[in-house]
């Protein structure tokens, strides 16, 4: 959902810079750059969640409780720095993830309406434009293997921030 809503805001600022009447006429370039946007918020939240997933994870003492304990523990030993470690990998994961998947989705979905002769895309081609849309978002997510550095960064222990 915070994914959608700045995406929204952003197309939204993106028109009114541009003086764009309706949605509908911003470019495949447009529409990236506001699913570019749309990643940043979704770092800030996706950043501290895998930071506590990963000491949970790692923790073979039973250190922590749940959740909760170990994010108000991992704050108390190391302060908000500690919460976000990691938190800009997931930016460099998601921004651009989240640009290939907004452009992508759209891209297909116009290409669709074209291909159909439709004023709105049908039921298969938002499938299709919503599926090739995934792929996209996770190869580009995926490629070097960015998607472990928020891992690996978020999995370190405190010893070392």
């Amino acid at each position: 959902a915070v994914s959608f809503w700045s995406y929204v805001w952003a197309g939204g600022a993106i028109r009114k810079v541009g003086n764009i009447e309706d949605s509908r006429d911003l470019s495949i370039g447009q529409v990236a750059v506001a699913g570019a946007w749309s990643g940043v918020p979704l770092a800030a939240i996706f950043g501290p969640t895998d930071r506590i997933k990963c000491l949970m994870q790692v923790d073979n003492s039973g250190k922590y409780r749940n959740f909760m304990d170990c994010l108000a523990k991992t704050y108390h030993d190391g302060g908000l720095r500690s919460v976000f470690r990691g938190t800009g990998s997931c930016v460099l994961r998601d921004v651009p993830g989240n640009a290939a998947y907004f452009g992508t989705y759209e891209c297909i979905k116009r290409w669709s309406c074209q291909l159909e002769g439709l004023e709105q895309a049908s039921t298969v081609g938002t499938l299709f434009a919503g599926g090739c849309a995934g792929v996209a978002n996770w190869i580009v997510g995926m490629y070097h293997d960015v998607d472990l550095l928020p891992s690996r960064l978020s999995g370190r222990s405190l010893r070392r921030c």
